[in-house]
């Protein structure tokens, strides 16, 4: 894979933490000029609300979407690089869907990590 598209892939890793996070991001990409209440995205994606509200809350905080007090959003990168970068994870996910899910898939998550890592003895830890 070439440099442009090791960089989305290594933004699917940090950012995209599940399958349905990557597809609202699509959909809220797709319909930029959209605002989505909370509801309709649940009903659109056929998820839970707390599924959907846990993505929505995690691509806020990549700063591709933007989160409005009365549960709805819409897709608001916070620079233009990064919105270039969804646009061409958009055709990534066109071309290799495989590719970008199989990333998201084989990502750890920060709860497995730091359940991991409470394992690990360090080197002063050890007599």
């Amino acid at each position: 894979m070439d440099i442009k598209g090791e960089a989305i892939l290594s933004f699917v890793r940090n950012s995209i933490k599940s399958a349905w996070s990557l597809e609202i991001l699509l959909l809220l990409h797709r319909d930029r000029e959209h605002s989505w209440q909370l509801e309709t995205l649940v009903r659109e994606l056929r998820g839970s609300t707390a599924l959907v509200a846990e993505s929505l809350k995690a691509l806020s905080d990549a700063g591709v979407i933007a989160l409005i007090e009365n549960d709805s959003c819409f897709y608001k990168p916070t620079s233009p690089e990064l919105d270039a970068l969804v646009s061409s994870l958009a055709e990534l996910y066109r071309v290799k869907p495989i590719t970008v899910l199989r990333t998201i898939f084989t990502s750890p998550s920060e709860k497995i990590r730091s359940f991991s890592d409470a394992f690990l003895l360090k080197r002063s830890d050890r007599t």
